[in-house]
């Protein structure tokens, strides 16, 4: 399945840091990958013990910018709420937006979190979604729970103030265009399987008595 066609990276004045669990960089049907080619800036991580990573150390570390997790645990700072003057009590003057998120199942990023103390330590950020997730191909533990790059598309319309990136361009919605396009190809997938017969189940055979 290939979508480069439908990627245009743009700038978003937010470093998005995606830190992809082993179990998902195997998925066919992720949008980790993908989210990351459309963010300029940005970097793809794999593992699931970052506490060893020097790569995500130094991000962290790096004086000219302050980093948050995107994580719906409390305490964290509800951005779909939160004023202006609220989100640059996050960010001192003069530092830059660094936002991470763990690319997995709701389980293995729990786990991930919870394992890492460099993780564990950082401000955390959440929102409620506006809308159900559209990841319809991919089973989800309930409605509200949003695909990778619907997690991130809604961080950089709720952000996008603070980080001073303009959303009336709507380049951010590129992202979307090209997750529909991944699933209308997977379901078009499955339905020509479907017609060929690729997708059924073998018949079981009795064996002859003899």
């Amino acid at each position: 399945m290939c979508l480069c066609s439908w990627v245009r990276p743009f700038d978003c004045n937010i470093s998005f840091v995606i830190l992809q669990h082993p179990l998902e960089r195997r998925r066919r049907i992720a949008t980790g990958r993908l989210t990351h080619l459309f963010l300029q800036n940005s970097y793809m991580i794999h593992g699931h013990d970052y506490d060893t990573d020097r790569l995500l150390c130094r991000l962290i570390q790096d004086p000219k910018y302050v980093s948050v997790i995107l994580y719906p645990q409390f305490p964290s700072l509800r951005i779909d709420q939160a004023s202006l003057s609220e989100k640059k009590g996050v960010l001192p003057r003069g530092k830059k937006l660094r936002v991470l998120l763990v690319d997995g199942t709701w389980a293995t990023a729990k786990k991930t979190i919870r394992n890492s103390s460099m993780l564990s330590v950082l401000p955390r950020i959440s929102f409620v979604p506006a809308k159900p997730s559209k990841f319809e191909i991919r089973k989800q533990p309930n409605a509200l729970c949003l695909s990778t790059l619907e997690a991130t598309h809604a961080c950089i319309e709720y952000l996008s103030d603070l980080a001073e990136f303009d959303v009336s361009t709507r380049q951010h919605d590129h992202m979307l265009t090209a997750f529909y396009a991944m699933i209308d190809m997977h379901k078009q997938t499955l339905r020509d399987r479907a017609k060929s017969g690729l997708g059924r189940k073998p018949r079981k055979v009795e064996k002859e008595n003899k």
